[in-house]
This record gives C-alpha cells, structure tokens and sequence, in this order.
C-alpha cells in the first residue's frame, strides 16, 4: 500500500510494511528528475538520519552520496550509471523511487554555412 502527500513541492511517498507498520524512512521524489553524468540530485524522503549509513543506487550501479539531511539525501550521478529508479537501503531495508531517474546525454550541434569563410568579396 503506497499513500501519498505534498512535502516541500515534493510528492512524498510513505511506504507501508506488509504488516501495516510504517517504513522507518522513504524516499519521496528527485529533483530534478533527468540529467547528465555529474548531475547532483535530491531525493527527498521523511525520517531519514542525518548519521545514518545509507546505500543508494540507480539502476544497480552504486552512488555516492554527497549529503543527508532529515529530508533529503543528495547524490551526484557517476560515469556508468544509466537511467533507472534510484534504491535507497539503510541496511536493515530499501525502498524505491516512485519515478525513473532518465539519463541524458550531451548533444553535439553542426552548424554549417552557405557563407564563404572570407566576406572581402561582399559589401557590407
């Protein structure tokens, strides 16, 4: 059972235990939600321990994380990784992000001219 809420412009996902007892954390959302290698993303959540030892992954490859807070963990996205959902653990249990984190990759732009590289002919 998956129920849901508005937290600080995320939209927080509290995950319940088969048993009906609350997840002790859950990541909520990411921010932003698509970007190259090197992008720093947040992922919100509620009841994370700021000295906790946690595990985040996207799409099995391992991250780094950069900071924790209460309310977000933030992590940068390393060479290798591919677009996926991000798994957060502590080490007793993990949750999944509700949307895919897609990976982008830079875009190269050819611009070519009609113009000759030399205006001397031309009055301008």
């Amino acid at each position: 059972m998956v129920a849901t809420r508005k937290r600080s412009g995320f939209l927080a996902i509290l995950a319940l235990a088969t048993a009906g007892s609350a997840v002790g954390f859950g990541p909520v959302a990411l921010e932003p939600q698509h970007g190259p290698v090197g992008t720093l993303v947040t992922i919100g959540g509620d009841s994370f321990d700021p000295q906790g030892d946690y595990t985040v992954t996207l799409h099995g490859t391992a991250l780094t994380v950069a900071s924790i807070t209460e309310t977000a963990i933030e992590v940068t996205i390393p060479t290798g990784a591919t677009s996926g959902f991000f798994v957060v653990g502590d080490g007793t249990q993990s949750i999944r992000s509700e949307r895919a984190f897609i990976l982008t990759r830079p875009m190269a732009v050819v611009y070519e001219s009609e113009l000759p590289p030399d205006f001397s002919d031309y009055d301008l």
